[in-house]
């Protein structure tokens, strides 16, 4: 696990003395999806505001499975004007299948167009709720939340790094804060996301490569450019190749195809399937052998 502390320090390293911090736009050039999303103000409201509560006291008890289905269908039915209510009964319920079953109704009402209502939970005194919504947002990727998706994940830092801080947030929280600021575009999150790739892509690999989308464009180019350059371990270097086939632009091409002949199998396979997302904007490929690996370099030697 790399210490949040090297968090700061590759930010530091990474960002050109005197260079300002890459802005929104620069960091969402290339990524322009989340534009055309029209993102809601206010949650829809609610028909029977009397029959909702109680869809989700059935919801939240289910003590048979099918109650809980039939629960989870009519809150669907009705769709997001349900999460408000379902938000607080996250933020009160103390039995975690139950947790789980508000979690899963939320998931199946709330989309991209909900991004900016759910960040307002970021400041919940509830950690169930806050993490619920950091998680969610991460999802669909919104360059509208950049400031204050970066000012969030700073601020957890420095409460992390102050020896006289209290209730400092633990390292699933400031992974959670990264990938979401990552998502928005805002690139302070990028280095302790690299570290997590290093450590736990496969529990963590989803949600990065979607947060990756996020920060697409030349800022994330210079930065990853340099991670990769600089990485001291030919697992960095994987995790930072796995991130660049999502977030890199053509502009990096030429620095990852030098890893093409490296040495380490896992190096030369991360640097195919970089070259496969950035390039063609395709998805990798799994379990390569060692004669597919040799004829994909071969392939992208000649095209690139």
């Amino acid at each position: 696990m790399i210490p949040v502390l090297s968090n700061l320090m590759l930010c530091a390293l990474l960002v050109p003395a005197g260079a300002a911090p890459p802005t929104s736009a620069e960091a969402r050039r290339g990524s322009d999806d989340s534009a055309q999303v029209e993102r809601l103000e206010a949650w829809p409201e609610l028909a029977d505001g009397a029959a909702a509560k109680r869809e989700i006291a059935r919801l939240r008890k289910a003590q048979t499975e099918e109650m809980g289905k039939d629960a989870a269908a009519q809150i669907r039915l009705e769709g997001a004007a349900y999460a408000p209510l379902l938000l607080d009964a996250l933020g009160k319920e103390r039995d975690a299948d139950s947790r789980a079953r508000i979690t899963a109704a939320l998931d199946s009402i709330t989309v991209a167009a909900h991004t900016r209502l759910l960040a307002l939970e970021w400041a919940h005194a509830n950690e169930h709720v806050q993490a619920y919504a950091l998680e969610r947002v991460a999802s669909f990727p919104d360059a509208g939340l950049v400031e204050r998706a970066r000012a969030l994940y700073v601020a957890l830092l420095a409460r992390a790094e102050d020896p006289k801080a209290k209730d400092k947030p633990d390292e699933e929280q400031l992974d959670r804060a990264a990938i979401t600021a990552l998502s928005t575009g805002a690139l302070e999150g990028l280095p302790r996301c690299l570290a997590l790739a290093e450590r736990d892509w496969k529990r963590s690999g989803e949600r990065l490569r979607t947060a990756a989308a996020g920060a697409k464009g030349p800022a994330a180019d210079v930065l990853l450019e340099a991670a990769l350059t600089g990485a001291s371990s030919d697992n960095a270097r994987v995790a930072t190749l796995l991130i660049l086939g999502v977030a890199g632009t053509n502009e990096c091409v030429s620095v990852v195809r030098q890893f093409l002949d490296s040495e380490a199998n896992s190096v030369r396979v991360a640097t195919i399937n970089a070259l496969r997302g950035i390039v063609d904007s395709a998805p990798p490929l799994e379990n390569i052998s060692v004669f597919m690996a040799i004829e994909e370099v071969k392939r992208w030697k000649e095209r690139t």
